[in-house]
């Protein structure tokens, strides 16, 4: 099975840059293209599985190249998304005549971006790798055992304590308590 591809489309390299960093956690090849000559080019060279691209562009705007893409016998059912600024809402009939199947609003949201190209390719890794959180624990038994039996000892004015009291726990309890802590070192 070939690697997953996207097409990433901007004049303004920055964009590019931003979109590029949004997915760097995901197993995708990224592609891009600065009109939508270039788009159209690569778009059939390399068959992306997902395209997105602006609208305004210089050579070719991203309306036309969507048109180009659907009007594609290989292309024409690759998803598009078009990004667009919050003033070009009012030709949002023109994208939709084009054939995009979704927009995006500069500027781009990491959250937005990563949920809709994951509605198009389940590939995207929408969160970031975990890191594991690892640190040696050192218990002083006499502390422990003090701060479970009276909980109260150590406490400064206007200091409230952080753990209830257990005035029932017995000391063969609190010693199983140790035990388990020192099991865990």
């Amino acid at each position: 099975m070939s690697e997953t591809k996207i097409l990433l489309v901007d004049d303004v390299k920055i964009f590019l840059e931003i979109q590029k960093d949004f997915l760097r956690f995901s197993p995708v090849q990224i592609l891009t293209a600065y009109n939508g000559i270039e788009a159209l080019r690569t778009a059939a060279l390399e068959r992306p599985h997902l395209i997105v691209m602006d609208v305004n562009m210089p050579q070719m705007d991203g309306v036309t190249c969507c048109k180009a893409i659907r009007e594609d016998p290989v292309l024409h059912s690759t998803p598009a998304i078009l990004v667009i600024t919050r003033s070009g809402q009012d030709d949002m009939e023109s994208y939709k005549s084009a054939g995009c199947n979704a927009i995006l609003h500069k500027p781009l949201q990491r959250r937005e971006f990563l949920n809709m190209a994951y509605n198009f390719l389940p590939a995207i890794e929408r969160r970031e790798p975990r890191v594991s959180c690892r640190m040696p624990v050192t218990v002083d038994e006499a502390y422990l055992r003090r701060s479970i039996l009276e909980p109260n000892a150590d406490v400064v004015k206007g200091f409230q304590p952080v753990m209830p009291s257990f005035p029932e726990l017995k000391d063969v309890e609190v010693e199983a308590i140790v035990e388990l802590i020192e099991g865990v070192r």
